[in-house]
């Protein structure tokens, strides 16, 4: 896939994947026309946001978990006559499908689609598309790991027609596999590849206090991360804002403007607790992912960190790996934002990505006919 010749267009516009927060039409106009006033305080020469990129005729199709949950995935299929062996991604904190398929020029979906494979983008029950059943509670990152993982894994089993696709996740979207594995073993998969997703935390007293604080949040809030990262977008110069580098602004506006989602409670309950623990583990807190990892069955797994991660270190993508019985790589960049979306990124994969997933795309195991049209 070729990148774009020039830098991405901006059209201010707010994001349209979902439904928005439950709100009154008086603060949906407010909130709006703050974002507006906003924009022309801080980017008066700038005509707005950015300009996304056409979506495939594909419509997306929702997977029902265990407990009532629904949920979107997002297709991408290859070009005709390619193999088209299943590719589901999933985002980290805060990033919505749109993080995973921002343009044309910005798609991890689009070029892993190009490379041949049927590409879903998976989102969870914390994601704005997402249907609750009725007296829904509130959920953990478990409830993601072992409800909505397995059925939206099924879903794309049916949908593809093979048994054991490759999982690719970035950031929290990784952890959610490393939980299921840890919990409930290998839900049947031909491979994986983990983005940013560190096994161990850093250890400082500014985190551990962050942790502590966000274990204190009343389980069924949800904090607004959309809205608040609209408003900050026309602060946004650069990249440098969001803590990487070789993203533009126009791309770090538009992750900003269309590629957040809200924050619930319940996942950031658990991800304080792991800042306290310093590991990673289940929502009880009495099962420690890595032990459980090295006594456990896994696909084969591709660890990558960036190598200037002050979250997700060589170090701990080196540890993760050793745990997984898999293949660590460390990449120049400075997180995982800037390895997807990063100039450096935009139109490619790293080579070696492509080339782990190639290795073990023979594993997919075709069941039958695609259900996608090639």
């Amino acid at each position: 896939m070729s990148r774009a010749s020039q830098s991405p267009s901006f059209a201010l516009e707010l994001p349209v994947e979902g439904p928005p927060p439950p709100a009154t039409p008086w603060t949906r106009r407010l909130g709006g026309g703050a974002l507006q006033l906003t924009w022309r305080l801080f980017r008066p020469g700038d005509p707005g946001a950015f300009a996304l990129g056409e979506r495939p005729a594909e419509a997306r199709f929702y997977y029902t978990a265990n407990d009532g949950w629904r949920a979107p995935i997002y297709p991408f299929a290859p070009p005709a006559g390619a193999h088209g062996r299943p590719v589901v991604l999933a985002h980290g904190l805060g990033g919505g499908w749109r993080s995973l398929d921002l343009d044309p020029s910005h798609s991890l979906a689009r070029v892993l689609a190009a490379a041949g494979y049927a590409v879903y983008i998976l989102e969870h029950r914390g994601d704005p598309r997402a249907l609750a059943p009725a007296g829904a509670l509130p959920f953990s990152l478990d409830d993601v790991a072992l409800r909505d993982l397995p059925a939206a894994l099924d879903a794309v089993r049916e949908h593809s027609g093979y048994e054991r696709p490759l999982f690719l996740g970035v950031g929290l979207g990784g952890a959610a596999l490393l939980l299921h594995l840890a919990l409930a073993g290998d839900p049947g998969l031909a491979a994986g590849v983990l983005v940013g997703c560190p096994i161990s935390w850093p250890s400082s007293s500014a985190v551990r206090a962050a942790g502590r604080l966000a274990t204190l949040l009343p389980p069924g809030w949800r904090i607004p991360g959309r809205r608040l990262a609209q408003l900050l977008a026309p602060l946004c110069a650069d990249g440098g804002a969001l803590g990487v580098g070789d993203v533009s602004g126009p791309v770090a506006r538009g992750v900003l403007l269309h590629g957040a989602t809200d924050l619930h409670a319940g996942v950031l309950r658990q991800l304080g607790q792991w800042a306290v623990a310093g590991a990673l583990t289940d929502q009880s807190g009495l099962i420690d992912v890595r032990s459980a990892l090295e006594r456990c069955a896994v696909p084969p797994m591709l660890v990558i960190a960036a190598e200037h991660d002050p979250r997700c270190t060589p170090e701990a993508g080196r540890e993760l790996a050793a745990s997984l019985r898999g293949e660590p790589l460390s990449l120049p960049a400075r997180g995982a934002l800037e390895l997807l979306l990063g100039e450096r990124a935009s139109g490619h994969l790293p080579p070696a990505i492509l080339e782990f997933l190639d290795r073990h795309a023979a594993g997919c195991a075709e069941s039958g006919a695609l259900a996608i049209e090639r």
